[in-house]
């Protein structure tokens, strides 16, 4: 069986210990072994996390290597360094203290930021945060929730944005030299077309994080959610086709929305089921969730009481993302909107400082930006201009429309 990372690492550095000192280290291993086991972390996750301070000391923000070539280079010069001990107990005893369930040295806050930081697609935030770690060890514990608070805004309008790894990693490994450099991460993103990427994704890898995030903001006094919680879909994802004749399209449209799901104790949610909304609210009356109990002032869910939660959970997380983000102002200036049959479409030019673009956006979803006007309105059925309803219309661009029209 192939040695990991780290046991060539523990070779190496219990080589470089003067005789006397070898037993000492080789206590100290087992115990970090132990710690970090406790919190499901690795020995080669501790070294992982720790390369992005070393790269950071040195201003790199390239393509992340190996990590055995990573410390093998020059004859393990990496460490070689007389305080690496040190600061790999040091780091093992911060992300313990992170990770735990308990958490009792953390705030409250900063507890329920990782908790969801730890439901995020991957674990990227894991890095700028070992740095900011080490910049800040004597004080990291106050100063946390706000950086926490400043790292996850990133984090999830990016994802909003660009629901992939690859759209983190540069920003991510930029953002641990400036934190390195000046003790600060300052992520600074605009919060666009919130609604519609909201809307678009709300049946995605960010679904649950999110939840769980407008959760806590909630209610300021809810304490942790269990780590074993579950989405409990409110109007059930099975039901009554005698009572509520939607059509299927429909019914997973409003089923799929943010305001119809919820974190619920893992138990209850598989009591509540598929149940009837009045059968359901027995469920939520167990629950230890505030925003779950506060379904109970509903007699029945529908379309109009998701469409109501949908929009005050969207403005409430809103809110929060554009208080934590160094946003620059982005301007929006609605162009066109027309709607016929079951098609609803809207172009809306998009200011971003110097930048401008054109954005379709397709029964609620965005489609694309373009360049120009000419080229978002191309992908608009002629038939859709003719002869649906025209809500808006600019009038600077409605002789553009009238030649499309023409031609």
């Amino acid at each position: 069986m192939p040695l990991a990372d780290a046991d060539i690492f523990k070779a190496q550095l219990y080589k470089m210990q003067d005789e006397d000192k070898k037993e000492e280290f080789t206590e100290t291993w087992k115990e970090l072994t132990l710690t970090l086991d406790e919190v499901g972390l690795s020995l080669n996750d501790l070294f992982r996390y720790y390369t992005h301070y070393i790269r950071a000391g040195v201003g790199d923000d390239s393509k992340e290597i190996g990590l055995r070539k990573f410390y093998q280079d020059n004859h393990y010069e990496k460490l070689r360094v007389p305080h690496i001990m040190e600061d790999l107990v040091d780091l093992t005893t911060f992300w313990s203290t992170v990770l735990k369930k308990d958490g009792e040295n953390l705030p409250e806050e900063a507890r329920k930021l990782v908790h969801c930081l730890l439901c995020y697609p991957n674990e990227y935030w894991k890095y700028p945060t070992t740095v900011f770690f080490f910049k800040h060890k004597s004080d990291y514990t106050e100063l946390l929730p706000a950086f926490f608070r400043n790292l996850l805004s990133f984090l999830f309008i990016k994802f909003l944005e660009n629901p992939t790894v690859n759209a983190i990693k540069d920003p991510i490994f930029k953002s641990c030299i400036r934190i390195f450099n000046t003790g600060e991460a300052n992520f600074s993103y605009p919060v666009i077309d919130f609604e519609q990427r909201m809307n678009a994704l709300s049946n995605s890898k960010i679904t649950k994080p999110m939840l769980l995030l407008h959760t806590y903001l909630y209610n300021e006094e809810q304490g942790r959610i269990d780590s074993t919680f579950q989405i409990e879909h409110i109007f059930p994802q099975k039901w009554n086709t005698t009572y509520f004749t939607w059509s299927n399209e429909e019914a997973m449209r409003y089923i799929n929305k943010f305001g119809n799901k919820i974190p619920l104790e893992w138990r209850l949610n598989i009591q509540a089921s598929n149940g009837f909304y009045s059968k359901k609210k027995e469920n939520y009356a167990k629950s230890k969730y505030l925003e779950v109990q506060s379904l109970l002032a509903f007699d029945d869910w529908g379309k109009d009481e998701i469409d109501k939660r949908n929009d005050n959970m969207i403005a409430t997380l809103k809110a929060f993302f554009e208080a934590n983000l160094l946003s620059r102002e982005i301007k929006i200036e609605d162009l066109l909107e027309y709607a016929g049959g079951d098609l609803a479409v809207k172009v809306s030019k998009v200011i971003n400082g110097p930048k401008s673009s054109y954005r379709l956006v397709v029964n609620g979803e965005i489609d694309n930006d373009y360049e120009t006007f000419e080229a978002a309105l191309s992908n608009i059925q002629k038939g859709l201009l003719k002869y649906g309803t025209k809500l808006f219309l600019l009038d600077e661009v409605e002789p553009i429309v009238q030649k499309y029209l023409s031609e």
